[in-house]
């Protein structure tokens, strides 16, 4: 194992020199520094960098320049946005983190993954180890830029094994792994303000059909996945060294998310929440987003357009409620609710 990680090393070092051309491009296609005085009643543009407050600090240089000390960052997402990907991109290059960590990708796989990279593997190869395809996380070549900004860096995954998250959904924290729940405090429940706002989160995902007795089960594995994305994210990084952690926005919000438990677990580190969000032309100020807490967020281009995922369960919905009143039954127990966290 020493020998491996000492040859990934080796290896990695090798790529510095043709690599930091490339790094420095990305930084450059941050843009130029925009003035961080904005004029009252300007709307959020593409772009343009906030402070958690809502004070607009500039542009993504700006951003780049207050994280060059952070240990710890981490940029959320929405993930079929392609210019989210460009951004996560281009700030790892700034940043560079000894440790990469992805929700994306599976703890099993990751020193497969990272002998492969020491070794120069293609995407493709790279794709192929994950199984990209089959775990349906889109299109590989978003997460591939990522990788390719920080050759240097091991990469980590904060992917749980499906068979721990049907069980701790089912029997909740008491089927997580002890030294998790304890490192992170999951024992302790959310202050109840945060935890009606999570459980509002769980019933959008769903659609407004989670059935109350599965927002405990379902909030639980929130919490799991959080930790589980805190512990990749430190994964190796040892006393001084510096991460980054690429995951959905949800889980990447500073009250309650992977943030809030890295900063308990390592309370002596600098820790940043940047949340990534697509450009809302009807919104005229940042108050319209109505963002969750972020310490930076930053106006990118819209998201894609994409079907709405609810009609499938709207539709169904209308059926029986048309079928129940035809039959004059009382109404069914039954959701049609998919068994899904927000991501």
């Amino acid at each position: 194992m020493h020998m491996l990680k000492t040859k990934r090393a080796r290896l990695a070092a090798g790529f510095l020199t043709t690599t930091f051309g490339a790094a420095l491009t990305a930084f450059a296609a941050l843009g130029a520094p925009e003035a961080a005085a904005q004029r009252a009643g300007e709307p959020p543009e593409p772009g343009r960098v906030y402070t958690g407050e809502g004070r607009w600090i500039g542009g993504l240089p700006d951003l780049a320049a207050r994280l060059a000390e952070t240990r710890f960052v981490a940029i959320g997402e929405t993930h079929d946005n392609p210019d989210h990907h460009r951004i996560q991109a281009a700030l790892t290059a700034s940043i560079k983190p000894e440790v990469l960590a992805f929700e994306m990708f599976p703890e099993d796989g990751e020193e497969a993954l990272n002998d492969l990279r020491a070794f120069g593997a293609s995407r493709e190869r790279l794709a192929g180890a994950l199984d990209w395809e089959e775990r349906g996380w889109g299109d590989w070549d978003f997460y591939a830029q990522i990788l390719e900004a920080a050759p240097w860096a091991d990469v980590t995954g904060g992917g749980l094994p499906r068979d721990l998250l049907r069980r701790v959904s089912a029997e909740g924290l008491s089927a997580a792994p002890e030294a998790l729940v304890a490192r992170y405090g999951l024992d302790e429940p959310l202050a109840p303000e945060d935890q009606a706002e999570l459980t509002k989160i769980l019933n959008e995902s769903h659609c407004g059909h989670l059935p109350a007795s599965r927002v405990g089960g379902m909030s639980a594995v929130q919490r799991l996945w959080d930790a589980s994305f805190a512990e990749a994210w430190a994964r190796g990084a040892g006393e001084e060294g510096r991460g980054v952690l690429i995951a959905g926005a949800a889980h990447a919000r500073a009250d309650w998310a992977a943030p809030a438990l890295m900063r308990r677990a390592h309370p002596e580190a600098s820790v940043a929440a940047v949340g990534l969000f697509g450009h809302r032309p009807e919104a005229l100020t940042l108050a319209d987003y109505g963002l969750a807490p972020y310490d930076f967020i930053v106006i990118t281009e819209p998201d894609p357009e994409r079907p709405d995922p609810c009609a499938g369960l709207r539709a169904a919905a209308e059926v029986r409620a048309a079928s129940e009143e035809a039959s004059d039954s009382p109404p069914s127990d039954s959701s049609g609710a998919e068994s899904a966290a927000p991501r």
